[in-house]
């Protein structure tokens, strides 16, 4: 399997990680259908190196959290980066990994984690946070303070888009916005 540009680039800046860059935010635009789900598996070797414990990836639908469970165990990938790691879909339950290398869920089940079930996993272990489509994150929007306390606690963050703007105009949530 050949890496696209943005893929390749993403190899860089986690070898980059690992080597002790201070890198802690990666943000990534991407038209749809670019290959943007093969990022979160390439964030994966931060948890081979040590320098995170597991990894959790959030996106706004059902379907992207499916295809993100599969493509954790798809061979081709799994070749192509040389290990094995895996993750589950979960929706705020204790002990959300259960064994795996992490989780993935949706940002409509984050808003209404009223528990802070995922949250105190994240005080648990060291995880990367993926945000996949993260332009349906307003700045000021219901699902941004859940997301924002997940961000507070993870020492690694993945920004996932192909737009970054808004059909309302407001401001996505985490872009460093300058004057």
């Amino acid at each position: 399997m050949q890496f696209r540009k943005h893929q390749s680039e993403c190899q860089r800046v986690i070898d980059g990680i690992i080597a002790g860059s201070g890198v802690t935010d990666i943000f990534f635009h991407v038209v749809p259908g670019g290959g943007k789900s093969l990022i979160p598996l390439q964030a994966g070797k931060l948890i081979l190196a040590g320098l995170a414990d597991k990894l959790f990836w959030i996106c706004p639908r059902m379907t992207l959290q499916d295809q993100g469970e599969r493509n954790f165990i798809d061979p081709v990938f799994r070749q192509t980066l040389g290990y094995s790691l895996a993750i589950r879909s979960t929706t705020n339950e204790e002990n959300l990994s259960r064994g795996t290398a992490g989780g993935i869920s949706t940002y409509q089940a984050l808003a209404v984690d009223k528990f802070k079930t995922v949250l105190r996993d994240f005080r648990r272990y060291r995880y990367i946070l993926i945000l996949d489509e993260w332009h349906h994150l307003a700045e000021e929007g219901d699902w941004t303070q859940p997301i924002r306390e997940l961000y507070d606690a993870s020492p690694f963050h993945v920004f996932l888009t192909g737009t970054l703007s808004r059909g309302d105009q407001d401001k996505v949530a985490f872009v460093p916005y300058r004057q």
